[in-house]
């Protein structure tokens, strides 16, 4: 239960509440979503009481009649990030501009937690120089690796400053085994042409999820998307700055619930009882639990349509084939994310020689 939790904080936090719906138009979610929230989240929630959230002090039942409901409220989201504003199925949805990432609103966004980072990062750094991409490091050296704080709490942090700088997106690239094989105007181009308001993540080789290797979270998170290919790959990803933080938020919520054998109904439970807190100090393992938990926030680019992995290494790079899932090819790839590029000369040697160009 949240101990300030007083009578002064709800009536407090249910007027902004208020105003915040009213502002976007007084979106309602439908009926189903109302239920399915209600009897995933709420309802077998130690905080629940009754009809009230302990912890939030706000009424959450099956009415539809919002301003008696949080849930009603398609602008209100779960505190503890059980559930948010992104699971709106509304019957009036105010319409979203969609906005469109530019040289000026993008920002790219490394971490290189080595202490030989400047050699780690060679080829992630030339390729970005040859095709005009601004890279930014967020934190260099591996004082900090395990010690202090996580890798996507210190991602957050820096995320938030370049938001508040007036970024609106951001693409987040792993820094040793990652090439830009586009001009940036390419790749903000493609970037655009599938961008539908969810952050694109890199898909992965089709076999199981990495780290875990699990069979049960692997065939969870395809299920999720539906896409029996989806592999969740966090070595590239772009998308809103405001959306990425929302996932960055519920991939460290979810650490913390599994850290603290906190138990949430579903699937999320049979993960935590299969594998326990062994991974959760990867970042691509937490990435995938926020992806099962809430996949309205993401969109898997199973096509390679703007990146791609890359487990071998093709014989012709320009190629382009009838199946993209294929892990041997490019396809219309702007970004490429290969262990190859830290550990193969040849790959090395071609980002050097400015040999990516198709």
């Amino acid at each position: 239960m949240n101990e300030t939790n007083n009578i002064f904080n709800r009536a407090y936090r249910y007027t902004r509440a208020l105003s915040r719906w009213i502002k976007a138009g007084r979106p309602v979610r439908r009926e189903a979503e109302i239920k399915r929230i209600f009897e995933t989240f709420c309802n077998p929630c130690e905080d629940y009481d009754e009809g009230t959230c302990r912890y939030c002090g706000c009424r959450v039942n099956l009415m539809q009649v919002a301003p008696l409901n949080k849930i009603a409220m398609a602008t209100e989201e779960c505190p503890l990030a059980k559930w948010d504003g992104n699971t709106m199925n509304t019957i009036v949805e105010p319409p979203r501009k969609q906005m469109i990432a530019t040289r000026e609103n993008t920002v790219f966004l490394t971490i290189a937690a080595y202490s030989d980072y400047e050699a780690k990062t060679e080829v992630l750094c030339k390729s970005a120089e040859d095709h005009g991409v601004s890279l930014v490091f967020c934190d260099t050296g591996e004082l900090w690796q395990g010690f202090y704080h996580h890798k996507i709490e210190r991602m957050t942090k820096h995320v938030k400053l370049f938001q508040k700088a007036g970024k609106l997106f951001a693409f987040i690239i792993d820094c040793r085994d990652v090439a830009f094989i586009e001009s940036i105007d390419t790749i903000l181009k493609k970037f655009n042409a599938i961008y539908d308001g969810r952050v694109i993540f890199n898909n992965d080789m089709p076999t199981e999820a990495w780290p875990s290797c699990n069979d049960f979270l692997t065939q969870a998170v395809a299920d999720a998307v539906d896409d029996q290919y989806a592999r969740l790959n966090a070595g590239a990803f772009a998308g809103e700055i405001e959306t990425i933080l929302k996932i960055q938020h519920l991939a460290m919520a979810l650490r913390q619930e599994m850290k603290e054998g906190i138990s949430r109904p579903g699937i999320l439970t049979k993960i935590y009882q299969d594998m326990g807190t062994k991974y959760l100090d990867d970042d691509q393992h937490l990435y995938q639990l926020a992806l099962i938990d809430s996949p309205q926030l993401f969109q898997m680019d199973c096509n390679k349509e703007l990146f791609a992995v890359l487990s071998a290494y093709p014989k012709d790079l320009r190629e382009i084939s009838d199946d993209p899932r294929r892990h041997d090819v490019i396809n219309n790839a702007a970004i490429i994310h290969s262990p190859w590029l830290s550990h193969g000369q040849e790959w090395h040697d071609r980002v050097f020689q400015n040999q990516w160009e198709r």
